[in-house]
């Protein structure tokens, strides 16, 4: 994990104008150190993929994924790739004074009950540790930890469609610039508040049972990466309907239980060509992949660079 520096940098505005509102739509294949900023920065993940620094936590970022960071926060980017994001900067001064509230509130970020069952989730990240020896994921409790917005593939478009508006005014100045980009503006944080609501509330509704079954479902995931998963006979086996199944495991991980796979195949075989010394043949099989072609593409996907570049 990237440290913070005991001087963390500030980073300026990427442009100024009277609004105080800045869109880019930025591209990069380099790291972004761990820094910080006077404003608020909302960012949404458009290609690639990335692994975000940010709260004494990583979290494996992809297209859809958000998350709005408060002024003097220090975070940073790892990226695999090239990777583009939509990126937003904004002064909470600069809007309307009920949504700036919301935004300062901690409810933002996860809610209460998310919050306590933090620690429950790293009980029994630190049992797996111990148990099978293997280092904890970065995304099964750090997507509450860091605040992430899975936006759903209507939700992206409707908050990007706003955002390309805000652009536009930016490009094209003129005597509606200010109240034009600040109510876009208010209307993508309405927007990602009201997703990261319904998604909490989702994982609220779990009960404690229904977790610990997710959890050790995770935990098997793991400890067998290099086999194939039949999700019906998981489910049977803790005496559950496939459908209630997949429900559960989405409402607890915020991802269907193949796109889960999916992710944690493709994190352990980029370590594996990275830094393990096994090529491509080699990795894909690591992880329960022996069709090169189909796994090439997961990897490109998922990683947003093939495996041959990395």
């Amino acid at each position: 994990m990237m440290d913070a520096p005991k001087e963390c940098p500030y980073f300026d505005m990427y442009s100024k104008d009277a609004s105080n509102i800045s869109i880019e739509y930025w591209k990069g294949a380099k790291s972004v150190g761990m820094h910080r900023h006077k404003y608020y920065e909302l960012f949404i993940m458009a290609h690639g993929s990335c692994k975000h620094v940010y709260h004494d936590s990583e979290m494996l970022l992809i297209p859809g994924d958000a998350i709005i960071i408060p002024a003097d926060n220090p975070h940073g980017f790892s990226l695999y790739g090239e990777v583009a994001m939509h990126i937003c900067q904004f002064y909470l001064a600069d809007i309307d004074i009920e949504i700036a509230e919301m935004l300062q509130n901690d409810a933002w970020f996860g809610s209460e009950v998310a919050i306590k069952d933090t620690v429950y989730w790293q009980e029994l990240l630190t049992m797996r540790e111990n148990t099978i020896g293997m280092e904890p994921p970065q995304y099964e409790l750090n997507s509450h930890k860091q605040g992430v917005i899975h936006l759903t593939p209507a939700e992206y478009s409707f908050v990007v469609s706003l955002l390309q508006q805000i652009y536009d005014e930016q490009e094209s100045p003129n005597e509606w610039l200010l109240p034009v980009k600040r109510k876009y503006l208010e209307v993508v944080l309405l927007a990602c508040q009201k997703a990261l609501v319904q998604q909490n509330q989702r994982y609220q509704i779990c009960s404690k049972k229904n977790q610990k079954i997710i959890a050790n479902i995770l935990i098997y995931i793991e400890k067998n990466l290099n086999s194939e998963f039949d999700f019906n006979e998981i489910a049977s086996q803790y005496s559950l309907s496939v459908n209630y199944f997949r429900r559960i495991f989405k409402e607890v991980t915020g991802l269907a239980p193949v796109s889960y796979v999916n992710r944690l195949r493709m994190i352990r075989a980029y370590d594996y060509l990275k830094n393990k010394g096994l090529n491509i043949n080699e990795a894909a099989e690591a992880v329960g992949i022996y069709d090169l072609n189909y796994f090439s593409r997961l990897f490109k996907k998922v990683m947003g660079v093939p495996p041959n570049k990395v």
